[in-house]
């Protein structure tokens, strides 16, 4: 988990501040106040129209609203982004092992 109380002391070398101006950047602030989520904390809200992080946090709808509120929003990710997951590739899209470059340079 990428924030800042845990850098504080953890990895002091790492800035504590949130991108987004606040001065420590802990749990609540980036599930609840945090700027940079404004658009993904309505499926926080959803569970918990105040914000409670022990609803949030200590429910099945909370937990599986934080859930897919991290997915979509990147938050406590080290660049506050959401992760990119390449398609996985399928078998049709590997080559052919009984066919290699070398193999054809010796036929050819």
């Amino acid at each position: 988990m990428y924030l800042g109380k845990y850098y504080n002391k953890f990895v002091p070398s790492e800035d504590i501040d949130c991108p987004c101006g606040e001065p420590f950047q802990t749990r609540e602030h980036l599930l609840c106040e945090c700027s940079r989520y404004e658009d993904q904390q309505h499926i926080l809200k959803e569970a918990s129209r105040d914000l409670s992080l022990p609803e949030l946090l200590g429910t099945k709808e909370g937990i599986a609203a934080t859930a897919k509120f991290l997915e979509e929003s990147g938050a406590f990710t080290k660049t506050g982004r959401t992760r990119l997951n390449p398609p996985l590739s399928t078998w049709e899209d590997k080559p052919d092992p009984r066919l290699t470059d070398d193999e054809d340079d010796e036929n050819g």
